[in-house]
C-alpha cells in the first residue's frame, strides 16, 4: 500500500526573545519556515493540487532511479541504487549520485533519451562527488567532492562545469570565508537559490576557546561569505522568492518571521 502522511491541525506560538528578533510559530508536521522579512505566510506554497499524476506499480524492478512523465506514458529506470535526484534547469536532464562497485561516490546525469553518463569522467578533476545541486543558469553543478584518491578523500564544496565543451572537465573549489576567529568547514550542501546563494551545513570552531558547533548558513559562492541561520534543522530549501527557508525540525511545522 502507498504511504500516507497525516498532518495534524495544531497551532502554537513561541514569542521572540527580544525586540527585532524573529518570531517562531509551531504549526504542525515536520518542516520549518524561516522568513528573511517581517512578513511571511503561515504555510509553504507548492505546486497546484489540480495536476493529475499517473503512477504505475513497478516495485518488482528493484532499487534504482526512475524517470516518469506526468501522463505515465514514458518510464525509464536507471539500474542500481541511486540518491538525491535533481532536475537541471533545462528541464530535460536529471543529476543524481550513487556509490559504484569501487565504493566511490559519483554524480551521474541522465534524461529520457540518452544513456546515463558521469558528471566527471575517470581521470577528471574530481575523484568523487555527491549531493549535486545545479546553479540557476544551468552552467554549473555544485556538489560535495574531493580530488584525491581514497582513503585520503576529504569532501569539500566544489562546482563542476555542466554545460558547453568544458562540461565535466572544469571544477572549481567554492571559497568559504570563516567567521572572524573561527574555522569553517562545509559538511553538507542542501540547496541553491535563484540568486545563486547556497544553503549549507558547516562545522565551525573557535580558535581561542576551542568551542565548536554545526550550523546552517547561507553561503555566497562568489565571495565565500557565510551568513548563519538563527535555528538548526535538516534538509533546508529556499522558497522560490528567496525570502524564506523551509527545513525539517524534530516534531513540528514551524515558521519564523
Amino acid at each position: 500500500m502507498p504511504e500516507r502522511v497525516l498532518v495534524r491541525d495544531r497551532k502554537a506560538s513561541v514569542k521572540s526573545a527580544g525586540s527585532g528578533s524573529r518570531v517562531v510559530r509551531v504549526l504542525a508536521g515536520c518542516a520549518v519556515i524561516v522568513s528573511a522579512t517581517l512578513s511571511c505566510s503561515n504555510a509553504p506554497t507548492g505546486p497546484s493540487s489540480d495536476a493529475e499524476f499517473a503512477a504505475a506499480d513497478r516495485s518488482d524492478a528493484g532499487p534504482g532511479l526512475a524517470l516518469v512523465n506526468i501522463g505515465g506514458t514514458e518510464y525509464r529506470r536507471i539500474g542500481g541504487a541511486a540518491g538525491g535526484p535533481v532536475w537541471l534547469p533545462d528541464g530535460q536532464s536529471v543529476a543524481f549520485w550513487r556509490i559504484d562497485e569501487q565504493f566511490l561516490s559519483r554524480v551521474w546525469i541522465v534524461d529520457f533519451k540518452t544513456p546515463e553518463h558521469p558528471l566527471v569522467a575517470t581521470g577528471g578533476p574530481l575523484v568523487q562527488q555527491k549531493t549535486p545541486e545545479p546553479s540557476p543558469d544551468g552552467q554549473w553543478l555544485y556538489a560535495m567532492g574531493c580530488d584525491t584518491d581514497p582513503p585520503l578523500c576529504d569532501f569539500e564544496l566544489w562546482r563542476v562545469k555542466v554545460a558547453g565543451s568544458d562540461a565535466g572537465r572544469v571544477a572549481e573549489k567554492v571559497p568559504v570565508v570563516p567567521p572572524s576567529g573561527h574555522t569553517a568547514i562545509v559538511e553538507k550542501l542542501h540547496d541553491v537559490g535563484r540568486d545563486g546563494r547556497l544553503l549549507v551545513e558547516y562545522f565551525t570552531q573557535s580558535l581561542t576557546t576551542g568551542e565548536h558547533r554545526v550550523l546552517l548558513a547561507a553561503l555566497d559562492p562568489t565571495t565565500g561569505e557565510i551568513r548563519d541561520l538563527p535555528v538548526f534543522g535538516l534538509s533546508p530549501r529556499w522558497s522560490p522568492d528567496m525570502t524564506q527557508i523551509a527545513y525539517v525540525c524534530s516534531q513540528f511545522l514551524c515558521s519564523a518571521c
